[in-house]
């Protein structure tokens, strides 16, 4: 969503800034090598980039690897005297490393909250949360269901396989034909996080996003699940609304309603440092 592109700027600036702290601190990298060339009556001068000198160890959620990963190693290519060292786990996990110096940035899924941040404050640290983004997973269904919305609950028992034809949520008496995405993907992760908390999945097909609007069509039943930011074109119309409750009002993701987090599928990715990095 056009939402969501500013979050590999806002976290390459973060690392940045950063960066730039710890090379203060690190003093200036000597270049390893140099190359000369004449141009045009000129002498040129260049030097290889110089081995990585200052380390960033950034510890933080498996979800927000997935999406950081990439934004780190760009900041990486641009800045070779920097590396960035990521390790996964849990946002529990995250905060704690964080807290007890083990890194220096934790990277969440979540918002620090008021137990972690008294924690950070305890050791002597001044926490700052930095939102540097969102991702969202959108719920397909097909058209000719008639189908407006579901709750957390009914896709819960939907996933679980509790529910096993549309009747039982409103729809016509046609089974449920569940798909869902490749499994270790971010869409795969949020619905067993989210949805199923620890239900696991009943038996279904994976298929990538690409391919999911047209497998759920082609299915009388169909549904499945994507990230939003990963829609086909042209697949609006098969979206369905998601409530936080059952008989509360359905969201769809947008912008608005993914930063506000009133639509339930939904996390906000953050970063939290000792201090305005």
């Amino acid at each position: 969503m056009k939402g969501l592109q500013w979050m590999a700027a806002a976290l390459m600036a973060a690392l940045l800034l950063l960066g730039t702290m710890s090379a203060a601190a690190a003093g200036p990298a000597a270049p390893s090598e140099a190359m000369a060339r004449a141009e045009n009556g000129d002498v040129i001068v260049t030097w290889a980039p110089p081995p990585a000198s200052n380390i960033i160890v950034q510890t933080g959620c498996t979800a927000s690897n997935l999406s950081m990963t990439p934004v780190a190693e760009a900041f990486m290519a641009q800045h070779p005297s920097f590396e960035i060292r990521m390790t996964g786990g849990t946002n529990d996990l995250a905060f704690t490393e964080w807290t007890e110096g083990r890194s220096d940035i934790a990277q969440a899924s979540r918002a620090i909250n008021a137990e972690e941040r008294s924690k950070a404050r305890e050791e002597g640290l001044q926490p700052v949360d930095i939102m540097v983004g969102a991702e969202a997973v959108s719920v397909l269904v097909n058209p000719d269901l008639g189908l407006e919305g579901l709750s957390m609950e009914q896709l819960r028992g939907i996933y679980n396989g509790n529910i096993t034809t549309w009747s039982e949520v409103g729809g016509p008496d046609v089974p449920v034909e569940r798909l869902g995405a490749v499994k270790g993907t971010n869409a795969y992760n949020l619905i067993n996080s989210m949805v199923l908390k620890g239900d696991g999945y009943a038996n279904m097909s994976h298929y990538d996003a690409a391919d999911m609007p047209s497998e759920v069509m082609r299915r009388e039943g169909g549904i499945g699940f994507l990230l939003h930011g990963q829609l086909p074109p042209g697949s609006e119309d098969m979206v369905i609304g998601i409530s936080a409750t059952e008989g509360g009002r359905h969201f769809r993701a947008d912008e608005g309603t993914v930063f506000s987090s009133s639509y339930p599928l939904s996390r906000t990715f953050h970063l939290i440092t000792a201090g305005e990095p």
